[in-house]
């Protein structure tokens, strides 16, 4: 059942403790839980003081007042409800403010969100990618897939990587697992918060749940993942509803640079196979 007169008290309902006296004041409130405490009452044109006391108790138990005063409230003119139980009622009062309550915890959140972000440095991020592009060209030289990463923590370097899974025979040695191991043993801690990840492409499956275990706040990456996406393209995995803390993510830092590595290396790749 939808109406105006509903909607209306179940606004009302994320209260706590709210007066009569001030419902008083605003007629249209008053007359909305009137005719939910009347669509509930077993009997709509002479509703009784036990009638008042379950509606008081149930779906009205944010109202402060007595069931007296619902029962001196009562007047002509009191919108005709069709009947609805004070149990129903009170479902959906729960539903009500279990939706407040997330509406108010996501409001919380991304207000966190946005001072994390105030907090982070964005002003380096071609200087950071640089790096990063340097440990992807030591990945060429391996002839491994030339994929770099840094950790930057406070304009500082804490953890350093390149694709090695060759040459460590090692499948999960790719750039960011090999940057944020560092970057944990440097801080003796295995949470990032507050620590920048770039990295010269997008971030794999495995990388991604790698950052999202770590609390890294932030992910900048260059190349977006193209015919490599056979290992990579997991930006959107970044992004789960209900990670409290996902990264903020940056793409494109100096795109053309890491792609460029890329496809340097396949190129050669396929002159090696003719």
């Amino acid at each position: 059942m939808e109406n105006r007169e509903l909607d209306l008290f179940l606004d009302l309902s994320i209260r706590k403790n709210y007066p009569i006296e001030a419902l008083r004041k605003n007629p249209r409130e008053l007359l909305a839980v009137l005719a939910m405490f009347i669509a509930g009452s077993k009997d709509q044109s002479n509703p009784t003081k036990i009638d008042a006391r379950h509606f008081l108790l149930g779906p009205a138990s944010w109202l402060k007042a007595g069931p007296g005063d619902l029962l001196v409230s009562c007047c002509k003119g009191i919108p005709k409800v069709p009947f609805l139980s004070y149990q129903d009622l009170s479902a959906l009062v729960e539903k009500r403010r279990q939706e407040e309550i997330q509406r108010r915890r996501e409001k919380a959140l991304s207000g966190e969100r946005k001072f994390k972000e105030s907090r982070l440095d964005s002003s380096k991020d071609e200087e950071w990618m640089q790096e990063a592009l340097l440990e992807a060209k030591l990945a060429l030289k391996e002839e491994e897939i030339p994929i770099g990463a840094v950790v930057v923590s406070e304009n500082v370097i804490i953890g350093r990587g390149h694709n090695q899974v060759i040459g460590r025979s090692d499948p999960t040695a790719h750039a960011e697992i090999q940057a944020i191991r560092q970057a944990s043993s440097q801080l003796k801690n295995y949470r990032l918060e507050d620590c920048t990840l770039y990295v010269t492409l997008e971030p794999c499956p495995m990388c991604a749940g790698a950052i999202l275990n770590s609390r890294i706040s932030r992910v900048v990456y260059g190349a977006t993942a193209g015919d490599e996406s056979r290992v990579c393209g997991s930006a959107n995995l970044l992004k789960p509803r209900n990670h409290r803390d996902k990264p903020f993510i940056c793409s494109g830092i100096l795109s053309s640079e890491c792609r460029q590595l890329l496809d340097q290396f396949f190129a050669n790749q396929r002159k090696c196979k003719v």
